[in-house]
């Protein structure tokens, strides 16, 4: 490759530092964009609307069609940054490149998948080009300093939008709820007093900071992860003396901040994570000092990753507690592990290849789980297990990846030499420095680009003092952002080994959460894993690797994804939703016959979605009823029949769904309970018993199939079906509230006593 000019390289130097901060800033943006600005992966039709003049709610959040829009813009910028960055003398890791090219492609196999699966691969497909974009960015020690800069800044928003949650919208909510709760449950469906009533009733009591990612674990993983990135860089600030206190203080309040917040979300693995990291910060000064082999630090970091799986294994192989009150969080997670390797073992060659597919495994889940988990849950709660699970082999690769960037960059951080020290010794290295005006700038527009977003989305629910907390938030955002990235003069090892600490606190916490998981949090946790990675050759060893390199073949082949990505998800999501938009507006106006056609062209659309789905037969039997109301009974058995047709289309796309087969034994049920004629009512029997091959431990599943045998008057099927429930029941005792309750009990022991001949 012909050598470029001086000319040439003067003027790439002098566009070098804003470029590629200015490209980093942007990524940044859309990465964090669901931590400030609240994502739903469903806002249309969760539940049917109240009839009013004023039609639908407005709405103070995204949805899917953000989620999918969001993810596409990631991997587009993500190409772009690697290009500026390849431009500008970064190179390639061939064989990790490699690696992770692999996973996405099995990622952008699932994006043709069901509704629920496209939307998990999507973020999957965004987490790795989020992670190719870093691992090129961090070769620029500017680069690092925005990430750093960066993450201590989100611990304002995280901090002052908890604090406004409990003290504020949490006590609003929770009376809100109790004035109105009797409309809620029926909304829902749900009886006073059922699992489902008490289960959501302890949930939403439970004062846990939960940011705008909805769980309390996640936010715990980040704040705690960015409080260990501020503690790195305040210490390394204090041994620099008096002249260092703004820089000491502003990331001091940090921290601060960030442990006030990790412990509002009262996760006990966030809280625990902390002295973890200060731990191993400690342990790499004192193998460093004493020059210790590195190969000893990478052990402890792997230690510290495999810690929480080996507490998990040893909990699940000391057997199950006598009563609730033992330990059950641990004991859950090994239950969801297991239940996954049968469930992975059980897809056969196919699965192992490609995973069972990211959102199949709630579903899956119920029919693998153990008889004793009184859990349904969408993820097993580790970060490898949901991949392998989910993507086999690719995840698989991503998973190592993810280990084999945290380890060898461990060891290069040990092994640095002397003189690469001395060069790093201060960041402003005169190649990568800034203007406070070309700071100003990048802090300006990470922060317009972040709060601005959540203003526009949910301006329309802010009083007074949500407008002052946003203002100030962004202020004090910007103004950390700025200081740490104008002022960050502590060494490049101190503020590599602090992205360390914090990528590990991320992999160690999500042993036993689902950070990775998310669609809101999964390429924000995959880019700041990946921004720990270093790259240890020399300038030399790089310059020969830059004829290769300079080919662009990685954001070439990068850039074609977001184009797939637009044709078979964005835009399927887009359409699919603006009918999900039609139908809840004209339902809410009381308009039936335009919401159910609105609800019929989504459910074209996107046929594998149960939701619209529910909402179709549940549109359709309210018709049914009041034309029996009415005295028109056979109009109203037309829609009962067009119910049956549209539960029927759900089993056909999607027969491993337990929700379709309850969805027909519904719409049998209610037949029956208008006609007044047996075969209705036993064929809704027959479904419910296809149900329960797909979730054979379902506590209302039993329930209502010996009800449905009772009515039928088949006594000896309904006591067979009662006594199943109430073992079941007996064995969810680690969770009393998704127990029968003393009226169901009662009425089940009665009958089954009844059938046996005796009297009640």
């Amino acid at each position: 490759m012909p050598e470029l000019s001086n000319d040439v390289v003067r003027e790439r130097s002098k566009a070098e530092p804003l470029t590629v901060a200015t490209v980093t800033v942007v990524l940044l943006a859309l990465i964090f964009l669901p931590a400030v600005t609240p994502f739903l992966p469903v806002i249309y039709l969760d539940t049917l609307p109240t009839v009013s003049e004023k039609g639908a709610l407005p709405m103070t959040f995204v949805g899917p069609t953000g989620y999918a829009v969001l993810h596409t813009l990631i991997v587009f910028v993500s190409a772009g940054a690697i290009f500026v960055a390849k431009f500008y003398g970064a190179v390639s890791p061939r064989v990790l490149m490699g690696m992770l090219f692999g996973a996405m492609a099995v990622g952008l196999y699932w994006l043709e998948g069901t509704y629920g699966n496209a939307q998990y691969a999507s973020a999957f497909v965004a987490g790795i080009s989020a992670i190719m974009a870093a691992i090129h960015l961090v070769d620029f020690a500017l680069v690092r300093r925005i990430v750093v800069a960066t993450a201590v800044a989100m611990l304002i928003p995280f901090a002052l939008f908890s604090f406004y949650f409990l003290y504020v919208e949490h006590p609003m909510t929770v009376v809100n709820f109790h004035e109105n709760e009797e409309a809620f449950l029926a909304a829902r469906g749900w009886a006073a007093g059922s699992p489902q009533h008490l289960l959501y009733v302890r949930r939403l009591e439970s004062p846990d900071a939960v940011g705008t990612f909805g769980l309390a674990n996640v936010l715990g993983s980040f704040a705690a992860a960015f409080t260990l990135i501020a503690i790195g860089i305040m210490f390394a600030w204090m041994k620099k003396g008096v002249k260092w206190v703004l820089p000491v203080v502003v990331t001091g309040a940090a921290a601060l901040l960030g442990v006030v917040t990790t412990y509002d979300t009262h996760s006990k693995g966030a809280l625990l994570v902390l002295p973890l990291g200060v731990g191993l910060m400690v342990v790499a000064y004192v193998f460093r000092k004493y020059k210790a082999p590195g190969w000893v630090f990478v052990v402890c970091c792997a230690g510290l990753i495999a810690l929480p799986v080996v507490a998990v294994m040893v909990r699940g192989m000391q057997g199950l507690p006598e009563s609730e009150l033992g330990e059950r969080s641990l004991l859950f997670r090994y239950q969801y592990w297991t239940a996954a390797g049968r469930m992975l073992w059980g897809s056969g060659p196919i699965g192992l290849l490609l995973g069972v597919g990211p959102d199949d495994f709630g579903y899956l889940y119920l029919k693998y789980k153990s008889v004793y988990s009184p859990e349904e849950v969408s993820s097993a709660h580790n970060v490898f297990v949901d991949y392998v699970t989910g993507y086999g082999l690719a995840g698989l690769l991503l998973s190592v990846s993810l280990v084999w960037i945290v380890m060898q960059s461990a060891m290069r951080i040990m092994k640095q030499k002397v003189e690469q020290v001395a060069a790093e010794k201060i960041e402003h290295d005169g190649r990568g420095n800034l203007t406070g005006k070309q700071v100003g700038y990048l802090a300006f527009m990470l922060a317009g680009i972040l709060f601005l977003t959540r203003y526009f989305v949910t301006f329309e629910e802010m009083y007074l003092e949500s407008a002052l907390l946003w203002l100030v938030t962004v202020v004090l955002f910007a103004g950390v952002f700025y200081v740490l990235v104008r002022r960050l003069a502590c060494r490049g090892r101190v503020v590599k080994l602090s992205l360390l600490v914090g990528a590990v606190a991320l992999l160690v916490h999500n042993q036993i959460e689902m950070s990775f998981f998310q669609l809101a949090s999964g390429p924000m946790v995959c880019f700041m894993v990946a921004a720990c990675y270093v790259d240890e050759r020399s300038e030399v060893e790089k310059k020969r690797a830059r004829s290769v390199a300079r080919r662009y073949f990685v954001p070439m082949l990068l850039m074609v994804v977001p184009l797939y990505m637009v044709s078979v998800q964005v835009l399927p999501v887009t359409a699919y939703q603006e009918e999900m938009r039609i139908a809840s507006e004209a339902l809410a106006k009381g308009d039936s016959r335009n919401g159910l056609k609105a609800l019929d062209r989504a459910a074209k659309l996107e046929p594998t979605d149960p939701l619209v789905s529910r909402q179709r037969i549940a549109v359709r039997l309210q018709l049914a009823s009041a034309f029996m109301h009415r005295g028109q009974k056979a109009t109203a058995l037309k829609w009962v029949e067009q119910a049956r047709e549209d539960a029927a289309y759900l089993i056909e796309h999607r027969p491993v769904l337990p929700a379709g087969y309850r969805q027909l034994a519904t719409v049998e049920a209610y037949q029956a309970s208008i006609t007044n004629t047996t075969p209705p009512l036993l064929a809704a029997a027959k479904v419910t018993e296809k149900a329960l091959k797909y979730a054979p431990y379902s506590l209302n599943d039993h329930l209502s199939l010996a009800d449905k045998y009772w009515q039928l008057a088949q006594y000896q099927k309904a006591a067979e079906a009662y006594q199943q429930a109430i073992v079941i029941s007996e064995k969810l005792y680690l969770d009393p509230a998704k127990q029968m309750t003393p009226d169901e009990m009662a009425q089940a022991q009665k009958r089954i006593r009844q059938a046996e001949g005796v009297k009640p």
